[in-house]
């Protein structure tokens, strides 16, 4: 079954990220790290292997709360 975080990426796409771009196009250089990696505009779940959101991350709120003491 796939996450929210992960069937939101499309959404977040077409919904956030290409009106963004039609305001303001996106710069030639990418961003990276210090070491020279180049960073993705949006990160999820997906992008890591083995990684099970649920039982890695979950929402907050809930268990193994990971987001902060607060629900």
């Amino acid at each position: 079954m796939k996450t929210t975080a992960e069937t939101d990426k499309p959404r977040w796409e077409r919904e956030v990220l290409e009106p963004a771009l039609k305001r303001a196009p996106e710069r030639d250089t990418p961003f990276t790290t210090i070491s020279g990696r180049v960073i993705d505009r949006l990160y999820a779940p997906d992008d890591l292997p083995g990684f099970d959101y649920a039982r890695d991350l979950n929402d907050p709120g809930g268990f193994p709360y990971t987001r902060g003491i607060h629900p």
